[in-house]
């Protein structure tokens, strides 16, 4: 079975190369490709990758070439969106180029014929996303359920260092990818398989060449607080690991092939660690007067808003220097290397601790500190050292203060670049949270009408959350405000205060009004007013990626609502307390009504202690939630005397 196995590996990989430019089946979809009306493994897939395969090899050892072939199968009406195809390639320079790109509808007839319709090269787009990426993007025509969608093209890059990773899994179930790579004779590739355990690949190594392959690669799709796609796809990851030093010969010339390679590389290097070194213009008298303040968190604050003042991101996440540190600064405008690299510099200049550390966000993948592989980076910070503290800043980010850590690197992985000790470490911070306080004053007028006010007030994470969305979209803030389950709000006044000072808490002032709504007698209050708990995230059976929320949370929304003389409560919530086996969750409401004033007072709480749980735990979560959530749904009832 074993030598089989082995001649039809050999067949494949010739077949491979023969046809790298030219897939022998395309547009001859097989017989039970045609047949197929479901994904046996998913069996409610809207649509199906029947096939997608690559081959990659290069010419006259430079440009990489890499081939590829798909076909798609629409199972249901809601699949028809996989006929939307976007192809991303590399922009800059003309590093690559897409090629002889054909795609074509196939429609099967109930007597089994097939009728072919091709995408016509007018309807190809191309789009530039930045300087750096563009994409082609086209629609299959006459896409119904039954239909095969197929399509194939070439990409061609200036050199191997383009390499993309392999993606087996897709948003859609996969049922065959495979990937066929030619190594040239001056390159040595590294390369780790990511993969869930109960999962089988091929791979088959050869002289010069490597065949990856899976099969039934079940569809990964986005979940709620869920970090990066790319933590839990299984793929293929690519690092070149040597070059030749000269043609011919047989010694490799390692490429940061330890984290020590790493750091002592990039402090050297021209992009990087000798861009530090650049004379800022213009910065002198600024640094001159900052190195004369006592406190170093005071001079860490004024260069860190120096720089944002000053330079405006470009939004290209880059962990070198994409220009000349002097260049950027003239321009007031860079990448995001280029601005955090100026902030290490003019914070090197006044005599703070400082270092570049790489960082991937938490939307780009974690990082496998096994493999030195530099690209699993997307960005640089600097990292400030005061006494026992640690403080990283991103000049590229607008609403976070510098002695706040930015959100988007919480619980990940990072590599400080230090000549002396550079070293991976955990970016956590425990010590501070999202801090909300809901104030909520109601009075309900005989007639049932509600008018009222409220105060929310926002701290640490909260604040910089509520920051960014008022200036992103403050009418967006202000609709979510006023649409509640149960009470729609009318907002008279919103009026928001300490937006621009970062120490004091940001706080939101609201005058309201509305109506309740009711049946014949009864009215009927809601008291899940102002809080960010309107929908319940965990709804699915399943969980398949970790639980991320970033940082600790602690939000009170305190109620008083005055009841009119004509009204009595029928049905208030009971006071009652939520919580996980370990505590790490807490829901508590506590309520009462003094029949003297005929007020009711009402407090609500929660409680995360923890940021971050493992797919396990999921069961546990949504659980929690659901209770959570059960109990937000109830409202006080009133009855007409």
């Amino acid at each position: 079975m074993k030598k089989i196995l082995s001649l039809l590996t050999f067949t494949f990989l010739s077949s491979a190369i023969s046809y790298a430019q030219d897939f022998p089946d395309f547009g001859k979809p097989a017989k039970e490709e045609i047949e197929l009306k479901e994904c046996v493994f998913e069996k409610d897939a809207a649509s199906v990758v029947l096939i997608h395969e690559a081959f990659s090899y290069s010419e006259d050892y430079l440009q990489l070439i890499t081939t590829h072939h798909i076909r798609i199968k629409i199972l249901k009406p809601s699949g028809v969106t996989a006929a939307n195809i976007t192809i991303p390639y590399y922009r800059s320079n003309n590093f690559e180029r897409i090629i002889d790109l054909e795609a074509m509808t196939m429609n099967i007839s109930d007597d089994g014929k097939i009728s072919k319709q091709k995408v016509e090269r007018k309807l190809i787009y191309t789009t530039k996303i930045n300087e750096e990426k563009g994409e082609i993007n086209f629609v299959f025509p006459s896409v119904k359920t039954g239909s095969i969608i197929e399509y194939q093209y070439s990409s061609i890059m200036r050199n191997y260092w383009g390499l993309r990773d392999w993606y087996f899994q897709k948003d859609i179930p996969v049922l065959i990818s495979r990937y066929h790579l030619k190594i040239i004779p001056d390159k040595q590739f590294a390369y780790k398989i990511i993969k869930r355990p109960d999962a089988e690949a091929t791979v088959l190594p050869g002289p010069g060449r490597i065949f990856f392959e899976m099969k039934n690669i079940p569809a990964l799709s986005d979940e709620p607080y869920m970090d990066s796609k790319n933590d839990y796809t299984q793929k293929v990851n690519f690092q070149i690991s040597g070059v030749n030093s000269r043609w011919g010969s047989n010694k490799m010339t390692p490429v940061l092939s330890s984290w020590h390679e790493v750091n002592y590389t990039l402090h050297y290097l021209e992009s990087f660690g000798k861009q530090l070194e650049s004379k800022i213009p213009d910065a002198d008298d600024f640094i001159r007067q900052t190195k004369l303040l006592q406190s170093p968190e005071e001079k860490m604050n004024i260069i860190y808003n120096y720089v944002r003042d000053n330079m405006v991101w470009n939004n290209y996440k880059s962990v070198v220097a994409l220009s000349d540190l002097n260049d950027a600064w003239k321009e007031h405008t860079g990448s995001s290397g280029d601005i955090n690299l100026t902030l290490v510099s003019l914070l090197k200049k006044a005599e703070l601790e400082v270092y570049p550390v790489l960082v991937s966000e938490r939307f780009h993948g974690n990082v496998d500190t096994t493999y030195p592989f530099v690209d699993q980076f997307n960005s640089v910070f600097a990292c400030v050292v005061i006494g026992n503290k640690k403080y990283f800043l991103d000049a590229t980010d607008k609403y976070t203060p510098a002695y706040i850590t930015p959100k988007n690197v919480l619980n990940t992985k990072a590599f400080i670049i230090n000549l002396k000790s550079g070293q991976l470490l955990n970016i956590q911070n425990d010590s501070l949270q999202y801090k909300e306080g809901i104030y909520v004053d109601m009075k309900i007028s005989e007639e049932g009408n509600v008018y009222g006010q409220a105060l929310i007030r926002s701290k640490d994470y909260a604040r910089i959350k509520k920051k960014e969305e008022y200036q992103k979209d403050k009418e967006k803030l202000k609709e979510f405000y006023s649409k509640r389950e149960g009470i729609q709000l009318i907002l008279d006044k919103y009026e928001i205060i300490n937006l621009e000072k970062d120490s004091l808490p940001l706080d939101q002032k609201i005058e309201f009004k509305s109506n309740l709504t009711g049946s014949g007698d009864y009215k009927f209050i809601p008291l899940n007013l102002f809080c960010e708990f309107d929908k319940n995230p965990f709804l699915s059976d399943n969980r398949f990626s970790n639980i991320n929320f970033g940082y600790r949370r602690t939000i009170n929304l305190n109620s008083v609502i005055e009841i009119p003389s004509n009204y009595s409560v029928d049905e208030m919530p009971e006071s009652v307390t939520i919580e996980t086996p370990s505590k790490d969750i807490v829901f508590s409401r506590q309520i009462t009504f003094n029949k003297n004033n005929n007020t009711i007072y009402c407090n609500l709480k929660f409680e995360f202690t923890k940021s971050y749980y493992e797919s396990g735990f999921y069961p546990t979560l949504k659980e929690a939630y659901k209770k959570l959530f059960n109990f937000l749904k109830e409202q006080i009832v009133l009855k007409k005397k």
